[in-house]
Order: structure tokens, then sequence, then C-alpha cells
């Protein structure tokens, strides 16, 4: 829940810190990518539930799409969001 709460308000604090400050800190939510090596894809469906109970949003990407985003990829990485 903490992570989630996190993710929410982050945006917001950032704002508040560049307004008292003055200083622009060049925040950005540019997103994250979780790898996994030997699972299949349908295997991370209950983790990324939980993230997005939590507010995050989750895009799982199929071995084909993860291969075409990242071609240099190890090749034991089987699911990815």
């Amino acid at each position: 829940l903490l992570r989630g709460h996190s993710h929410r308000l982050w945006p917001e604090w950032v704002a508040r810190l560049t307004d008292c400050s003055g200083i622009q800190t060049e925040y950005s939510r540019c997103g994250g990518l979780e790898l996994r090596p030997g699972v299949r894809p349908g295997e991370l469906d209950d983790e990324i539930a939980v993230w997005r109970r939590e507010g995050v949003d989750v895009d799982p990407l199929s071995p084909a799409v993860l291969r075409d985003r990242f071609p240099a990829i190890a090749p034991d990485i089987t699911a990815a969001y």
C-alpha cells in the first residue's frame, strides 16, 4: 500500500518542492521495466493485479513485444511488465 500511495503522491510533492524552492527538479515519470527469466507471462497476473490495486498503471509485455522493443534483452527473459 505504501508504494502505491507514494506513487500517487510523488508528482504533487515535486510540484510543491518546485513552487517552494523555485528549482526545477526535471522530474519525469518515465516508468520502469520488471523482467523475469523463465516465467510464462500469465504467471505475473497476481503481481500485476497488486500493482493495479495500488493505483499503478501496469502494461504486461508479451515476449514478441518485449523482443521488438528491447532486441538486446537476454534470451532467458520470458516475461515482463
